[in-house]
């Protein structure tokens, strides 16, 4: 629970914080160099929330941000990889051949982390990049020790408008206790029956 809280305090900092996050600004034009610089060097430096909002305000239109971005992926720090993953699911820009191949193997990688938040955010952004050939990582998720990890993944299935998948969340609804997972299960079936 107190990681829970922790991973929301952070990305509050990171993206709603003005000036050092993410303001619903979208910046055009080339990024900065002092930007450049300080997030090439990003593992080394202490503050790094204002170099990853400096890029998440950039990332809408500069194919520069969105390589950068993507490239914090590779750090150690799970406080990093989560807020990049944040940004790259929240932008929702559609992303070059390349770039779409490297996200594709980093979202792989990540999916085995152990950091249970990182899961999460990966069923995320296999979602809304449309990963189709990724279902197999969000079926396996379904299962997932960590509820916030199933959660997503529901979710996701809801957003790709899955029916196929309706007896594996049959049977995750049979097993499971955490409320909010089984009120996502219910946002599924309420699609799947179009109830609303």
């Amino acid at each position: 629970m107190k990681k829970h809280i922790m991973t929301i305090l952070l990305l509050t900092l990171v993206f709603l914080i003005p000036d050092q996050g993410h303001s619903h600004r979208r910046r055009k034009g080339l990024l900065p160099q002092e930007l450049i610089t300080n997030a090439s060097n990003i593992d080394s430096i202490s503050n790094w929330s204002p170099i990853v909002g400096g890029l998440h305000e950039y990332y809408y239109y500069n194919i520069k941000a969105r390589q950068m971005m993507i490239s914090l992926l590779d750090l150690k720090k799970d406080k990093i990889k989560l807020a990049a993953l944040h940004s790259i699911y929240h932008c929702r820009k559609k992303l070059s051949k390349t770039n779409r191949i490297r996200l594709k193997k980093h979202l792989v990688g990540l999916a085995k982390s152990r950091n249970a938040n990182i899961r999460a955010q990966v069923a995320i952004c296999i979602v809304y990049h449309k990963y189709y050939k990724l279902r197999p990582i969000l079926i396996e998720f379904l299962n997932d020790r960590a509820y916030g990890v199933r959660q997503n993944s529901v979710y996701s299935f809801r957003m790709w408008r899955d029916k196929e998948i309706e007896p594996e969340i049959k049977k995750l609804q049979e097993k499971e206790k955490n409320i909010k997972v089984l009120k996502e299960i219910d946002e599924y079936y309420d699609w799947l029956y179009k109830r609303k």
